[in-house]
């Protein structure tokens, strides 16, 4: 009976075939289910709900999704000019037509000029009902009024509810921001004025969570001046400052303008943040929703930096407020090594660290048992560590967790100045899921005595990063032939110093599995620069780039012949 009513994934009704393509990505359908059988394929075609990602993509696959996809069946659109896919954005304009893609509803928008960015903006200001639209303009330059006035229209659709925007240089403090918006998420990676803050405020009223780098207060009779009106933002549930140098009484009039906070989150620099009882009092009579607070503080605090210093700092943080009431447990760490002491929720506000051994850690907490060590630390995406300060541990025998704290990370900075030390490699997978590992940056000593034995460990370590799609070389004095060691045909993304263009050349004749490559340059060098773009053509490879004066980002597709000569 029960067999009989089973469903095979081939007999379900399109509607349900369409809700499961909707959970997938747009080269699962088009090249593995769109080939299973011929009705999957008629409904491929007729599937309008496709999202074209690409942001790290290889060259031939870019044109294989463009040419086989229906502009008007894509209802969201990566592009990227970063390092992995230089001149991306350009060589998509200049192919295919950005008016044709009519149902856009998310746009992601990465490294883009502004010439390019006044094309795509037009488009999206006259026809698509945006939802959400991420930008990431150039970091050196400044946009002109003509983009801003652009911009400035597609934010005032009442279709778009997602915004995140880091406009470089632009001065957001001059922008004008259209009243009503229908906004309810917004990201502004740049530090914003107080008086912008509260205009941005006033003009998004269905804005539900902000994320800022930090707020700027140069005027304390203008902040004054803004908070006497008694104007409240109550829409706003949810703040994170990501950056945070403002001292305690500024956070405070910011935060009492926004009292229906239920998210709090502050990455902060300041000493007197590390009040507990300051912070009780303020969150009881100004944000009484609140139910959720993450931080992470750092500062040169005048405490000493033993068991009884950070026991005497946490002792604020004992109240039943903290731990019955709402249940915050709060970590206090120094590191030997550094004159700051860190203060800190959870580690799930903090997307990067600086790991440093036992040994060299005191902290204290107050959960029954130091969380710093025993939580896994989800929302940690990028760690830097040096090697010589793990063999402390080593040397201290300080006992090796079998818990993978770090389970979810993807970049890992790997820093030694030294031979390669004796069990670094089992340390650093005990704590360490090296599986999620998809970029790896090496600042390396390539030149002290037992270059041989650390050219070995690094094989080791990537062999057992099997997720690896980036590496980043930092040390210019590398050898070729160690570089042809330890770059696997995993590596698709390659990041390195060169001193000559001979260099780069066998680099390119080496390893032609690569789609993308940064070579990096002692000065300037737009002549080699040149003479490698002119090498290229005359090889007939297929690229995009981008360059400035001592660097050459490359986007590399299929060749028409294998550089054999």
């Amino acid at each position: 009976m029960a067999a009989n009513m089973m469903l095979s994934l081939d007999t379900l009704p399109v509607e349900i075939l369409h809700r499961i393509f909707d959970s997938l990505d747009t080269e699962t359908i088009l090249f593995s289910v769109k080939y299973v059988c011929k009705r999957f394929n008629l409904i491929t075609i007729n599937y309008n709900r496709y999202k074209l990602n690409f942001k790290t993509i290889f060259k031939h696959t870019f044109h294989q999704l463009c040419r086989i996809t229906y502009p008007e069946n894509i209802i969201s659109l990566t592009l990227s000019n970063e390092n992995q896919t230089p001149g991306q954005i350009e060589l998509f304009l200049s192919l295919y037509h950005i008016e044709e893609y009519t149902r856009l509803q998310s746009v992601t928008l990465m490294a883009i000029e502004e010439y390019y960015l006044n094309i795509i903006l037009k488009h999206l200001s006259t026809t698509c009902l945006l939802i959400s639209l991420v930008i990431q303009y150039e970091l050196n330059s400044i946009l002109s009024t003509e983009t801003l006035l652009l911009l400035s229209l597609i934010i005032g659709k009442t279709s778009l509810r997602k915004l995140d925007l880091n406009l470089g240089y632009t001065i957001l403090d001059k922008f004008k921001w259209p009243l009503d918006c229908s906004v309810q998420y917004l990201r502004l990676p740049n530090r914003i004025r107080f008086d912008t803050f509260c205009m941005i405020l006033r003009c998004l009223r269905s804005i539900k969570t902000m994320i800022l780098r930090d707020c700027i207060i140069n005027d304390i009779e203008e902040m004054n001046y803004l908070i006497s009106d008694n104007t409240l933002y109550r829409q706003l549930t949810s703040l994170t400052f990501e950056d945070c140098d403002l001292k305690m009484t500024l956070i405070e009039s910011i935060l009492s303008l926004t009292p229906s906070l239920i998210h709090l989150t502050i990455i902060g620099n300041s000493d007197d943040l590390f009040d507990g009882a300051r912070w009780e009092k303020f969150i009881q009579t100004k944000l009484p929703d609140l139910n959720k607070f993450q931080f992470a503080f750092q500062s040169n605090i005048n405490i000493s930096h033993d068991p009884i210093g950070l026991e005497a700092l946490l002792i604020s943080f004992q109240t039943s407020f903290w731990l019955e009431t709402k249940q915050w447990l709060v970590t206090a760490l120094c590191v030997q090594s550094s004159q700051f002491i860190n203060l800190f929720t959870t580690q799930d506000c903090v997307s990067k660290i600086n790991f440093h051994p036992k040994a060299n850690k005191i902290a204290r907490s107050t959960a029954s048992k130091v969380i710093e060590d025993k939580l896994t630390m989800d929302s940690v995406r990028e760690m830097s560590l040096d090697l010589m300060e793990m063999q402390v541990d080593i040397i201290e025998k300080k006992e090796i967790s079998n818990h993978c704290l770090f389970n979810r990370l993807t970049r890992l900075t790997l820093q030694l100045h030294e031979d390669w030390p004796n069990g670094s490699l089992r340390l650093l997978s005990s704590f360490i899921d090296l599986s999620t590992i998809t970029e790896l940056v090496l600042d390396i000593n390539f030149t002290q005595s037992d270059s041989c034995n650390t050219t070995t460990c690094i094989i080791a370590l990537l062999e057992q990063t099997s997720s690896i799609r980036s590496l980043i070389i930092l040390n210019r004095h590398v050898s070729l032939q160690t570089i042809c060691s330890i770059v696997s045909n995993r590596v698709k993304n390659l990041q390195i110093p060169v001193n000559t263009v001979e260099e780069t050349k066998m680099i390119l004749k080496r390893f032609n599995h690569l789609f993308s490559v940064t070579f990096k340059f002692l000065g300037n060098s737009l002549s080699s620069i040149a003479e490698i773009i002119e090498w290229l053509v005359s090889k007939g490879r297929d690229f995009t780039y981008q360059s400035t004066q001592c660097s050459l980002n490359l986007w590399l597709g299929t060749s028409k012949e294998l550089f054999l000569n």
